[in-house]
């Protein structure tokens, strides 16, 4: 009411942010208080750090790149790689984690040794 006469869509943005905001704020404190879940950890962090690098790399690399469709879909597969070799490299990803992520490569190591075998 106060933002949107003064700011327009700015004003309705920032008003929405910052409800968002309060309301994340108050999911979290209540988890920690009541159920005594901690919703945000060091690995959660390390992530954020990852996508925020990540991202300003892109931003720079978008600002000497002329746009199409082709810089947008290399871009893309960039910062994909570059945001996981950054989870990586900060340790975001904790055991399960990569356990998860070795389960596809072990079937595919499997298909290709059976595939091999039977020719």
């Amino acid at each position: 009411i106060i933002l949107v006469p003064s700011l327009g869509i700015l004003g309705a943005a920032i008003s929405t942010m910052s409800s968002y905001f309060v309301l994340s704020f108050i999911a979290v404190f209540q988890s920690k208080h009541y159920l005594s879940i901690t919703p945000i950890d060091k690995k959660m962090l390390n992530v954020l750090l990852a996508a925020i690098t990540a991202s300003l790399i892109l931003l720079f690399l978008k600002s000497i790149i002329q746009a199409n469709i082709l810089s947008f879909i290399l871009l893309s597969i960039f910062f994909l790689l570059a945001y996981f070799f950054l989870i990586f490299l900060f340790k975001g990803f904790d055991k399960n984690d990569l356990m998860i992520m070795k389960v596809p490569l072990n079937k595919l190591k499997y298909n290709s040794e059976y595939h091999r075998q039977n020719r």
